[in-house]
């Protein structure tokens, strides 16, 4: 009989798929990167795994090159032609034409890194092509948008997740999680008997931030076991992403070890915290409202309270940087330590304002919303 260890979050709503950046600040750098249209000294390219090529195990290594253009991490970005790569794996999304790239969006990664690592591919043949945008995620235009084509071989030796795959749409809220770390001692870390002995941690949702030669902590949305399958109860409907890292019986992470992470969309009834881009309007009272910042964007994007009414805003900050809260007609504005939770009241008259991250660059990013008084 296999062993099945399982935790709780009935609260772990994670990321929506169908959040997306603020329009708004988007067509601004849309307009800005009209009148300056950055320019690549050479040709867009992805330049490994070659086209044809055969890759063996389930972390892919992506090589690429952008000559000419500066490319930062769109949280860190200062100006409209501080640029960052989308990796599309599979045509997981159809690029428009000024619009923003979707993010968090599944089989799409948003980075800086060179080269890009693409986590727990399955085994097959793949497509990824690279589109560069701006901070905002709009796709620049005039630049290639090169793709490569590579077939991914199981490689036997190698830490991963077998199941489900990425991108899968699974029946929640309870989610079984298969997994493989080939020649290992795998063993409860209470049971361990010696240094070798091992077991796995399931980071849900970005929830914890592994740091070499440091322990791995017991803390909301880390699962620390070594039962296979892990079982993940009470998954809200959504996008959630799933890291498996192996520790030691001290919980450190062992070096040199494949740390795949997996993103798989939950079924089930709807959420119940507002999809993006719609009003959450306070369950039409004063009740509180939730305003969650990740990297690098709120959800939600839009709130309505009623006027002259004090509202309590609870600002959980799921990323890992640190995130602001601010109205500035309101002469608001709250810091927001990552992985921390501040609350501020609201009582304004009838309009509209904007909130927004005031964090160098995380407003122009996308990091900025719309509330409505009435």
């Amino acid at each position: 009989m296999r062993a099945r260890s399982s935790v709780r979050y009935s609260h772990w709503s994670g990321p929506s798929l169908a959040i997306a950046l603020s329009l708004t600040a988007s067509a601004a750098f849309g307009q800005a990167a009209a009148q300056s249209t950055p320019e690549a000294t050479g040709p867009i390219a992805i330049t490994a795994p070659a086209e044809g090529d055969t890759v063996v195990g389930r972390q892919v290594a992506i090589g690429w090159e952008a000559p000419g253009l500066t490319i930062v991490p769109a949280a860190e970005a200062q100006e409209e032609t501080d640029l960052h790569a989308h990796f599309i794996v599979d045509g997981a999304y159809e690029v428009a034409e000024g619009a923003p790239i979707p993010n968090p969006q599944c089989g799409v990664l948003h980075t800086a890194a060179n080269p890009a690592t693409l986590s727990n591919l399955a085994p097959g043949e793949h497509t990824v092509a690279l589109v560069i945008a701006n901070p905002g995620h709009i796709p620049v235009e005039g630049l290639e948008r090169p793709t490569v084509t590579f077939t991914v071989e199981e490689d036997p030796d190698a830490v991963r997740i077998t199941s489900p795959e990425n991108c899968d749409e699974v029946a929640g809220p309870d989610v079984e999680i298969a997994w493989d770390a080939p020649g290992m001692s795998i063993v409860a870390a209470a049971d361990a008997q010696d240094e070798d002995d091992r077991h796995a941690h399931f980071i849900i949702d970005g929830a914890y931030q592994v740091v070499e030669d440091a322990p791995i902590p017991t803390q909301d949305g880390v699962i620390h076991t070594a039962a296979n399958p892990a079982t993940i109860e009470g998954l809200a409907p959504g996008l959630h992403t799933i890291q498996l890292v192996i520790a030691n019986p001290g919980h450190v992470p062992v070096p040199d070890l494949a740390r795949p992470t997996l993103t798989i969309l939950a079924a089930g009834e709807e959420a119940a915290t507002p999809v993006a881009g719609t009003p959450a309007a306070a369950a039409q009272s004063a009740d509180a409202v939730e305003v969650v910042s990740y990297d690098i964007y709120f959800e939600p994007e839009e709130i309505a309270i009623p006027a002259d009414t004090d509202v309590t805003f609870v600002l959980p900050n799921e990323g890992v940087t640190l995130h602001n809260f601010s109205i500035d007609d309101l002469g608001i504005d709250v810091d927001i330590d990552a992985g921390a939770t501040q609350e501020v009241v609201v009582n304004a008259p009838a309009g509209t304002y904007e909130y927004y991250c005031n964090v160098p660059g995380h407003k122009p990013a996308g990091m900025v919303g719309t509330l409505t008084v009435e």
